[in-house]
């Protein structure tokens, strides 16, 4: 087992738990989403499962945000396997 590994929290194997911060979380109206799959999606597949329990307002959001897996952020390309959690990184402004 990795480092990396040791530092996700424990999820349900066949699920992806999903975490949001700041107006992700806003939009999406709660914190967390588990979403059930056995098979790895991609990160493209991955914002369209979260759209189809959430609702198209949330797209907009996933859009322009970054998503991380422990303390990496995530490529583009990424694939993401059963048992991980995400987070939804939105971008912020301040003053």
């Amino acid at each position: 087992m990795t480092a990396e590994t040791t530092k996700r929290p424990a999820v349900t194997k066949g699920e992806i738990t999903v975490g949001f911060f700041g107006i992700a979380s806003s939009v999406a109206g709660r914190r967390r989403l588990q979403l059930q799959t056995d098979e790895a999606v991609t990160l493209a597949e991955l914002k369209q499962l979260i759209v189809g329990c959430l609702g198209t307002e949330i797209a907009g959001v996933l859009e322009v945000s970054r998503f991380a897996a422990g303390e990496n952020i995530l490529d583009p390309s990424a694939v993401v396997e059963p048992g991980w959690s995400i987070v939804v990184l939105p971008p912020v402004s301040g003053g």
